[in-house]
């Protein structure tokens, strides 16, 4: 690659963008084939935008899963449906299901005992303030925010949790490590490890996607990403350095784990860098002026989770290998926002370290 571009010019006479250095030099040369072979249906057809952002934003595991799925779904055709699959499957549900805030929010008089001592909890390991803004209850309202959203474990039948149990297969698809290393399922939406504190004026970008934590090569920091739809008022209440160093105020508690902040800042560039973000945006925005969402989310959601009928992957894998399918105690949602800490014998949780 350096020859070449000593030999025909720079980077930027040459226009090679970062993902084209990633996907010169990291995927194999038969699936960079198989993506540049691949012939548009028509100009809204952004099949290999999106293969080829998905791969770079992956981590290792995840894209040894995609370099699989894209010549799997070459021979049968179907490099269009793997790419619809990402957004349908993966990306639209996943953003449009932090569009319902988490109930761990505002004043304590508000919540359901169970979602207090969640708060309670969270609070205590984070020092009473926001993680990112160092704001504390006198500056401004605090929330225990999920990194993977609260509502990807709500459902009301049996059509909707089929549809989120294929976003769960397809999380674990492309992030395996959430499984494998860290032994996170469903039913530990509401596991320390997925909650931190955020201030009220910071949650919501967090939520929707425009903001981001990224891990740096030291131990518990992260760096503070931001994308378009971020408010620039927002910006005074970002760190002057944009990184911050999580810490353990209540050594009882585990901290934030580093593998969940990796899909959801994953996440956020895939949706950033490919416009689907946008698109589901002005999707939500419009489900909302015709006829607005529900205060739990329960009814808008359920019907924009169900305006592209999620699909998964188009590889062959069971369901159960993955997922634990036992029901939860109570129909629709957990039994408790609590839910345990993960076992001693994980990565994560021996050192309590960033474990990608």
């Amino acid at each position: 690659m350096a020859d070449e571009l000593t030999s025909s010019g720079s980077i930027s006479e040459l226009q090679i963008s970062e993902t084209d250095i990633i996907i010169f030099t990291e995927m194999p040369d038969e699936v960079q084939a198989v993506i540049n072979d691949y012939v548009p249906l028509d100009g809204n057809d952004n099949t290999k935008e999106i293969l080829r952002e998905t791969f770079k934003y992956l981590p290792p595991d995840g894209r040894v899963h995609l370099v699989e799925d894209i010549p799997e779904s070459a021979e049968k055709d179907t490099l269009r449906q793997l790419s619809l699959s990402i957004i349908s499957g993966l990306l639209t549900p996943i953003k449009v299901a932090g569009a319902t805030p988490s109930p761990g929010y505002g004043l304590d008089e508000s919540l359901e005992e169970p979602e207090r001592q969640l708060r309670e909890a969270a609070m205590l390991r984070d020092g009473a303030k926001c993680v990112i803004s160092g704001h504390n209850e006198m500056d401004e309202v605090l929330e225990a925010a999920h990194i993977v959203p609260l509502y990807l474990t709500k459902w009301e039948n049996d059509h909707d949790k089929h549809q989120k149990m294929a976003v769960w297969e397809n999380i674990f698809h492309y992030f395996p490590s959430v499984s494998t290393q860290l032994g996170f399922h469903y039913q530990d939406i509401n596991s320390l490890q997925n909650v931190m504190v955020l201030s009220f004026t910071l949650q919501r970008s967090f939520r929707e996607f425009n903001l981001a934590l990224e891990e740096t090569s030291t131990l518990n920091e992260y760096k503070v990403k931001t994308f378009a739809g971020f408010k620039r008022a927002y910006q005074n209440f970002l760190p002057a350095s944009r990184t911050i160093m999580m810490r353990a105020h209540d050594g009882r508690h585990p901290l934030p784990s580093p593998t969940l902040l990796q899909v959801h800042c994953a996440i956020a560039h895939i949706l950033h860098a490919t416009g689907e973000g946008e698109k589901i945006e002005k999707a939500l925005d419009d489900a909302d002026a015709i006829g607005g969402f529900a205060a739990s989310g329960s009814t808008g959601l359920a019907e924009l989770f169900s305006v592209t009928e999620l699909a998964m992957v188009p590889t062959i894998r069971q369901l159960n290998k993955h997922l634990k399918l036992e029901s939860p105690k109570t129909s629709h949602t957990m039994e408790s926002p609590i839910a345990p800490t993960q076992s001693a014998n994980t990565e994560e949780s021996k050192e309590n370290r960033p474990e990608c």
